[in-house]
């Protein structure tokens, strides 16, 4: 199991010059808790690629004494960009990839193994979704009369009837690493940002008739993220909570 873990970000209401992957919680960046919860992790490869766009030369130094293979994202595109971006860094032998994000501390080995284990029974791509009450800003995950997921649809770009589903992506997902190659050389920039979604990848398996998992955690706050100043401190808060 390979990890990339996207890092390019600027963050640029954090009201700071550094990447926002190296903003702190703890006294540690950001993108340091992900690796650190990689290390314990005897599934996942130990030299994750982080993929660098802004500032780039900063994150490489603040790294440097980490194991890890570094991507550039030099214009950010979008999430399925990122990955293209990394793709050319994944060791061919590894089966399945599994995408982080390097301003989502809190993701737990716990979660991330429960994912692997689901991934397993259906092994093209296993998705990591949560129930919120106001799910403003998330995509929405989209189920067929059956209940398989059958799509995401980004805030920007839903209907009125989409929006009122609880049910939304956190981002983090594991795929098939061949089945990740063909379906980002078919993503198109055709929505409201004009970039080019990782999600799309699940209308994708869809329409290839692959299974799409989805791991719903019972702990949101091990899938927040941080936008603001405001946001960074109840980031936190919730890990000195979590010790």
């Amino acid at each position: 199991m390979y990890p990339v873990i996207l890092a390019a970000g600027k963050g640029s209401r954090m009201e700071s010059d550094l990447p926002k992957p190296l903003l702190t919680v703890a006294g540690v960046s950001m993108v340091e808790h992900v690796l650190n919860t990689l290390l314990v992790m005897p599934d996942i490869s130990p030299k994750p690629c982080v993929v660098v766009g802004y500032r780039e030369d900063v994150m490489r130094d603040s790294l440097a004494k980490r194991r890890v293979e570094f991507a550039s994202q030099e214009e950010q595109l979008g999430t399925g960009h990122a990955v293209r971006c990394a793709l050319p860094v994944i060791p061919k032998e590894e089966e399945n990839v599994v995408i982080l994000y390097g301003d989502v501390p809190l993701i737990s080995s716990a979660t991330l193994n429960s994912m692997i284990t689901l991934h397993q029974s259906r092994p093209s791509l296993t998705l990591l979704t949560m129930k919120q009450d106001d799910p403003a800003g998330y995509g929405r995950i989209l189920r067929d009369p059956y209940g398989e997921v059958c799509g995401i649809v980004e805030e920007k770009d839903a209907n009125d009837d989409e929006r009122r589903i609880q049910e939304v992506n956190t981002g983090i997902m594991i795929v098939n690493h061949a089945l990740l190659k063909s379906w980002i050389d078919a993503l198109r920039a055709d929505n409201a940002q004009k970039e080019y979604y990782l999600t799309d990848i699940v209308a994708l398996a869809n329409s290839d008739r692959y299974p799409v998992n989805a791991y719903q955690t019972l702990d949101p706050q091990e899938v927040m993220g941080a936008n603001t100043p405001a946001q960074l401190a109840e980031l936190e808060t919730a890990f000195f909570a979590r010790q």
